[in-house]
């Protein structure tokens, strides 16, 4: 077992994590003045399809460190 691909695999998942859940943007609309609705919105701060691809190319990331951390010399 190769102890620095596994290192990479977990640096990458916490990198992935904090990207795709912890970098969050909103906003928040308030119609008092003309009586229509108010509400706030958030999401990824990538944006959905951003964030669903670097999800994808992170986790391609993972799956190779570990197939190289186990992979018979």
């Amino acid at each position: 077992m190769k102890w620095g691909w596994l290192v990479v695999a977990t640096a990458t998942a916490f990198v992935i994590v904090f990207f795709v859940f912890g970098l969050q943007t909103g906003s928040c609309v308030d119609y008092v003045s003309s009586g229509a609705g108010s509400g706030c919105s958030s999401g990824p701060a990538l944006g959905w399809p951003g964030a669903v691809l670097f999800a994808v190319i992170g986790a391609a990331g993972i799956g190779y460190s570990v197939y190289r951390a186990f992979r018979p010399r």
